[in-house]
């Protein structure tokens, strides 16, 4: 039996900073940084520490349809598995390209048998074009099921490490629009 939970301590240990963040900066073309039909967006996405059990990620809607982007990949807020780019809190930094228009993001947990019951969405627009900043979304408590999310202004830490990335991200200096809460 020792030797089992050693063995699993050891599989779930090397699972640790494993996933790869798919929004990342460094993913995005410079072409896209000229594109006449889409923009950029920079946030960041943060969380005291990791967690496992109620693990977060945020995923993006379009507003008018209300409904997941196709080919944008869940961002970790909090997930054990992703390496937090920052030193005094779990996160990264995401760039995403996507058509002018207007977007939602909303977190879910990623645990099944957790049902929430209100969940928060923050709106913000995409101007063909444009690169915009849109704050740093933060889990102010990890692994709650009652968390709150606040939007952080961390325009010059997030720029400094999407441009260290892409370099595409010194050539073309984001708006700053941070994202605004959805009030039902």
């Amino acid at each position: 039996m020792r030797n089992i939970l050693v063995a699993l301590g050891i599989v779930l240990l090397s699972g640790c900073g494993t996933m790869v963040n798919r929004a990342s900066a460094e993913f995005i073309p410079t072409s896209e940084f000229s594109s006449i039909k889409n923009g950029i967006v920079l946030f960041s996405t943060g969380a005291p520490a990791h967690c496992m059990a109620t693990a977060t990620f945020v995923h993006i809607f379009d507003k008018n349809t209300k409904k997941m982007v196709d080919g944008i990949p869940p961002i970790s807020v909090d997930v054990y598995v992703m390496k937090s780019e920052f030193t005094d809190h779990h996160g990264a930094v995401n760039a995403l390209s996507l058509p002018a228009g207007t977007y939602y993001l909303s977190p879910k947990i990623v645990n099944p048998y957790v049902y929430a019951v209100k969940i928060p969405a923050f709106e913000f627009k995409v101007i063909s074009g444009e690169t915009t900043y849109l704050g740093e979304i933060f889990m102010t408590q990890s692994c709650a099921l009652n968390t709150r999310f606040v939007i952080r202004d961390e325009y010059d830490r997030d720029l400094k490490l999407a441009s260290s990335k892409n370099s595409a991200f010194l050539t073309k200096t984001p708006v700053k629009r941070l994202f605004q809460p959805i009030n039902d």
